[in-house]
Parts: C-alpha cells; sequence; structure tokens
C-alpha cells in the first residue's frame, strides 16, 4: 500500500518525524527514504504490543510554508500472518514536530513574560488553577534577569 500526502513547515528549522507500525513499511521526504521500518523492524509497544517501536529521525533545514512530498509504503503481510487478537488488518502512527531546546523555550518564555501587561497563571490538564503563580506584571523579571533565575521565580512564584 502507498500513502501520500504533502508536508508543509509552519515554522523554519529543524523537524522530528516519528512513525511507528502494526506491519512493514518506509517513510519518505521529498523521495529520501527517512524511516526505514520494512528492514528488520524491532517490535515494540504500539498497537497492543503487535506494532514496532516507534523510530524517530530530525530532518535539518525544512522551510516554513515549502511544500515537502511524504510517502508512506506499507505492507502487512508479516502482520496479518502472524495474527491478531482482533480484527485488524495494520496500523500507523505517524508524526512530526520542531525540534527545539529548552533552554530556547525558557528564554522565549521569559521574553514575553517581560513583554507581558498581566499576570500569568498555570493551570492543569483539566483547567483547574495550579499552586504555581508564575508573575504579576513586569516588575519581578529584569532585563538582567537569567533564564534560571527566571525558571526559579515561575516555579517557586
Amino acid at each position: 500500500m502507498r500513502i501520500t500526502g504533502k508536508f508543509s513547515p509552519d515554522e523554519d528549522g529543524d523537524w522530528e518525524f516519528g512513525l511507528s507500525l502494526a506491519g512493514r513499511g518506509n517513510l519518505f521526504l521529498d523521495e529520501k527514504l527517512i524511516v526505514d521500518l520494512s528492514t528488520d523492524p524491532t517490535q515494540g509497544e504500539s498497537f497492543f504490543g503487535l506494532g514496532t517501536t516507534d523510530v524517530r529521525t530530525v530532518v535539518t533545514g525544512l522551510r516554513a510554508g515549502q511544500t515537502y512530498d511524504l510517502e508512506l509504503r506499507l505492507c502487512n503481510a508479516d502482520f496479518a500472518a502472524r495474527g491478531s487478537p482482533f480484527l485488524c488488518w495494520g496500523g500507523v502512527r505517524l508524526g512530526a514536530m520542531k525540534r527545539i531546546s529548552a533552554d530556547g523555550a525558557i528564554a522565549d518564555a521569559v521574553q514575553l513574560a517581560k513583554e507581558a501587561n498581566g499576570k500569568v497563571s498555570c493551570r492543569d490538564p483539566f483547567g483547574r488553577p495550579s499552586d504555581m503563580i508564575i508573575l504579576q506584571r513586569r516588575s519581578l523579571l529584569s532585563d538582567s534577569t537569567t533564564s534560571k533565575e527566571a525558571l526559579l521565580t515561575i516555579v517557586l512564584g
């Protein structure tokens, strides 16, 4: 089976692509093989233990707004021959995200906090207020505040 599509990054930079399959396959970006899960793929935990490990690779220098060709070539013959405890003919999990450094992300957050006029508070995944109130106006962070000092301010309130 062959699945094709387009990928247009929203930001310039290095992007990490990840792929896991219930079966075998390969991922291509602009006709270049970037993930090989057809040559002796390692059994993993994906698809209830029936799939491969999640294989990731970084593609450098992608440009925002440029369109790249994605192609996924799949074969589920081995998977189907092994059998499955439920009706299933294979599966695909494919993702991509821009690579960022932790220090860069903290520096960006500090800069945004310095420019903010309001207060920022944290919420847990359910939307409940967290016990970490971060900043109140610009006065907590000066231009000389380092990223680590700002992180301590953010975490400790």
